[in-house]
């Protein structure tokens, strides 16, 4: 019986975050030299994937379905600008904050 490979356990520099849809559909996000990494995992390969900006820092991601995935990060380095990005299933595409949620992030914990 073939052993599937899992996703989630492999290190690569740059990979940050890791969400699986399904053993066949993994996404990891993560951030080299200022420009932004997503992967997609299709159960033999990762590939790289363009987001919806390329400059940045991708943290984290979360895969709630296919069409459903959402990765969080920053633009610049010494008071990054929050960064949102949504994949609908064909494409990702960047998401608008509210300002107050900038500031407020930007600010940090009082």
């Amino acid at each position: 019986m073939p052993v599937e490979p899992n996703p989630v356990r492999v290190r690569v520099p740059g990979r940050r975050s890791v969400a699986a849809v399904s053993a066949t559909d993994a996404w990891a996000v993560g951030s080299g030299d200022n420009t932004q990494l997503i992967e997609h995992w299709n159960g033999s390969t990762w590939s790289i994937v363009p987001g919806a900006v390329s400059s940045g820092h991708l943290y984290s991601i979360t895969a709630l379905s296919a069409g459903n995935i959402w990765a969080v990060g920053g633009i610049g380095n010494r008071a990054p600008t929050p960064l949102i990005e949504h994949f609908d299933g064909t494409a990702w595409h960047l998401i608008a904050q509210p300002v107050a949620l900038a500031e407020e992030l930007r600010r940090g914990p009082e």
